[in-house]
């Protein structure tokens, strides 16, 4: 399994991939069906015959439009706080550089 299996959208808690092996009982070929379960709540993804489009299942959160557009926003605003956050840190190292800067120049005039 390439992705890693999110969370369960319901109740947080970890997935587990199922496989099922189901027959046609006219062969001995089984076909096998790959399905995401919750390990506390129970709910399941979309079963699907391979299991990487079962974990896709999983993973695709479908949520109504004004939901949505609060998530992306969401994302917005925490990528905007992490500009903010980077931008204040490098102000700070700015404002440190240059206070040692003018602090050495002062000792230098004070000895030169």
């Amino acid at each position: 399994m390439s992705e890693k299996l999110l969370p369960c959208p319901f109740c947080g808690s970890d997935g587990k991939i199922y496989h099922e092996d189901i027959g046609d009982g006219y062969s001995k070929e089984n076909i096998r069906w790959n399905t995401v379960i919750c390990c506390v709540c129970y709910s399941e993804s979309k079963s699907d015959l391979s299991e990487k489009h079962a974990v896709k299942n999983w993973n695709t959160r479908h949520y109504p439009p004004e939901i949505q557009a609060v998530i992306e926003a969401a994302k917005k605003l925490e990528r905007l706080e992490i500009l903010v956050d980077n931008w204040n840190e490098q102000e700070t190292i700015l404002i440190s550089a240059v206070r040692a800067l003018e602090e050495m120049d002062a000792k230098h005039e004070t000895h030169g």
